[in-house]
């Protein structure tokens, strides 16, 4: 349904009674770079610039960055349970996150790292992607485990 509604229209869709949650479902949001510029009020080709200095910012804060907010925002403090969990396909083997967006700070430098992974939802502390090689998280996961296994040698 979410893929046919892209192609029609192009727009995000909100879902308002989800079944096993109380909470809706907003679909497709970051279907286009365009759209993803659109929500943090920039071009379409600036996201990356854009990301770049935000996280800049905050590095000196030693926070994730944040996009000044438009209208009104209702806060609610919850698990990754409480989201709805969503099985898309009968032979998964469990819920996933199909966009999950992750932080990672490089183990040596620092350097930040935005990216988006599939992520399969085991518990309110742990969920499962794929860390396909030659990309940064796969490459900064890989530095913290050799660092971690040599801390352990060490001990």
């Amino acid at each position: 349904m979410t893929d046919a509604a892209h192609k029609r229209w192009g727009k995000p869709i909100l879902f308002h009674k989800v079944a096993g949650s109380t909470l809706p479902v907003l679909t497709n949001i970051y279907g286009t770079r365009a759209r993803l510029g659109e929500i943090i009020g920039i071009g379409p080709h600036d996201f990356c610039k854009q990301w770049n200095n935000l996280a800049t910012i905050a590095a000196g804060r030693d926070m994730p960055p944040t996009v000044p907010a438009t209208g009104d925002i209702e806060y609610v403090e919850m698990t990754l349970g409480d989201l709805p969990l969503i099985t898309y396909s009968e032979r998964d083997g469990g819920p996933y996150f199909t966009s999950a967006m992750f932080l990672a700070k490089e183990p040596d430098t620092g350097v930040q790292n935005l990216s988006f992974h599939r992520s399969m939802y085991i518990s309110d502390q742990e969920l499962r992607c794929r860390l396909a090689p030659r990309h940064h998280l796969t490459m900064y996961h890989e530095k913290a485990e050799q660092r971690a296994s040599t801390s352990r040698r060490q001990c």
